[in-house]
């Protein structure tokens, strides 16, 4: 396999010699990504997964960026609300039970408005009443983001949410909201099953007649996406899903809401097995100094352990799409490095207390597709934010140790902790020849960010890390070594 674990030596040469692969772009399970610039700073807003299918979505967060490959992010875009607490359970038809959660799907691309940001996004309540796609506003576009219409004279969006609220702060009449702003400020949404309509002036509510596309590739459709380039609009919509989710697209050289045609070849991007891109779907589409990307889900794991990923969208003489082929090269740097030190993790040989036994993965929709997850310890050092080390479950005091060796000056730590929303609590430790530990930084509150940084400023040959709080599991540790060493 392309991304099974490799000898520390090789990984380390690899990536001095810059042989690194930039899908996935985020160290986390995030779903549904649409991307905004805003300045220098690129803003990665979707929905958190967390391996509990639909019933349960994670913190909602916004990533940042000033490269496209070095991100963060601290806190989440809501404030006050618990997204892990059950408001209550149900049992379907077929007798299977349901956990009833708020949850977070699907945010569309934030525009600015007037000063502010909106945010159209889909909330659940726990009722599984039918899904709305929501306006939510704030000052910054990291938020916190609140209602855009008022209940009982409160728009903050704090804990814990209600029907009404979602109610009348509704724009669009189900899921998958995605907003577009047209040259002469003009506004529109589009929506789950080819559904579009233009936006009132404030861009609150629908004006109008609501559209409904008819596309040459038939079936179920969702996340859709609208841009506009060099006077030609494109539609892009989904096609099935999990390991066989794909784009296809229409064009209008009129308007949104009029002059839709088919290209010759309808699809935008499908999977590539042999690449080990499997099922790319609901994401969005962005411009960068005059180039678009298409940035979108991977299967990852199955169920809701999808990650994100990103590839150049170019066009030919008549505008069309060339098909995107994706691939776990990626987009890679599209501002300047803002992470210039030499990372020391991957020549670092990595020892853990305990690890997860491998998963095999399989398609849904063609359950022949195998590829097996890993989770050594080695992978935690290893540059690629698609693997991960994981604790066995039964550990209850998980460690993971990086010995480089020799002694190395080591300025900071950045910690990527898997499920990095729900935060962690840890403590670092360095030691010099394995008998002598010295603490060297530690994290208490269970702050919601990624990644955790320690200040170490000094020399160590081992160093330790151990989870007191928080999911067990490290998609990534970067080590650093201070400038020009």
């Amino acid at each position: 396999m392309k991304r099974a674990q490799f000898l520390s030596l090789v990984l380390g040469c690899a990536l001095l010699a810059g042989a690194q692969d930039f899908n996935p772009i985020l160290p986390d399970w995030i779903a549904d990504p649409s991307v905004s610039r805003f300045g220098d700073t690129f803003y990665l807003y979707g929905t958190t997964d967390i391996d509990r299918e639909l019933d349960q979505a994670g913190v909602p967060v916004v990533w940042k960026s000033k490269d496209f490959v070095n991100w963060s992010f601290e806190g989440s875009v809501i404030d006050g609300v618990d997204w892990r607490k059950e408001v209550l359970a149900r049992v379907d038809p077929d007798g299977r039970k349901h956990h009833g959660f708020y949850r977070y799907w699907a945010p569309g691309k934030v525009i600015g408005t007037n000063g502010r940001y909106h945010l159209y996004v889909t909330l659940v309540d726990p009722k599984n009443d039918p899904a709305l796609t929501v306006l939510l506003v704030a000052d910054r576009p990291e938020g916190p983001f609140r209602f855009a219409e008022t209940v009982a004279g409160d728009e903050a969006v704090n804990g814990p949410l209600n029907r009404a609220q979602i109610q009348a702060a509704t724009v669009a009449p189900d899921i998958d909201g995605d907003p577009f702003v047209d040259e002469d400020g003009s506004a529109y949404i589009v929506w789950r099953q080819r559904r579009i309509a233009k936006l009132n002036a404030a861009r609150t509510k629908i004006e109008g007649p609501t559209l409904e596309l008819r596309t040459a590739v038939p079936g179920y459709s969702e996340g859709p996406c609208l841009f506009k380039r060099k006077g030609i609009y494109y539609y892009l919509y989904t096609i099935g899903g999990c390991d066989s989710y794909s784009y296809a697209y229409m064009m209008s050289k009129e308007s949104p809401l009029s002059g839709w045609t088919d290209p010759q070849d309808p699809f935008v991007v499908q999977s590539n097995y042999p690449g080990d891109v499997w099922g790319p779907g609901h994401g969005n589409v962005f411009e960068s100094d005059g180039q678009y990307y298409l940035v979108y889900l991977e299967y990852g794991e199955g169920g809701t352990t999808r990650q994100v990923m990103a590839n150049r969208l170019d066009f030919d003489e008549e505008g069309r799409i060339v098909r995107v082929v994706p691939n776990r090269q990626g987009v890679g740097y599209l501002g300047p490095n803002t992470e210039t030190r030499t990372n020391l993790a991957p020549t670092a040989v990595w020892k853990a207390s305990s690890v997860r036994g491998p998963r095999q993965v399989r398609g849904r929709s063609d359950p022949g597709l195998s590829r097996t997850a890993a989770y050594d310890a080695q992978l935690a050092g290893d540059g690629d934010n698609g693997t991960r080390w994981v604790a066995d479950g039964r550990d209850k005091s998980p460690w993971i140790l990086a010995d480089f060796g020799t002694p190395r000056d080591v300025d900071d730590v950045k910690i990527f902790f898997t499920q990095p929303a729900f935060g962690h609590n840890w403590k670092l430790e360095g030691s010099l020849d394995g008998t002598t530990w010295r603490p060297l930084a530690e994290e208490t509150g269970q702050p919601c960010r990624s990644p955790h940084v320690a200040h170490v400023g000094q020399q160590i040959r081992l160093l330790r890390l151990s989870i007191l709080a928080g999911d067990p599991g490290i998609w990534e540790i970067q080590v650093f070594a201070p400038k020009n060493r």
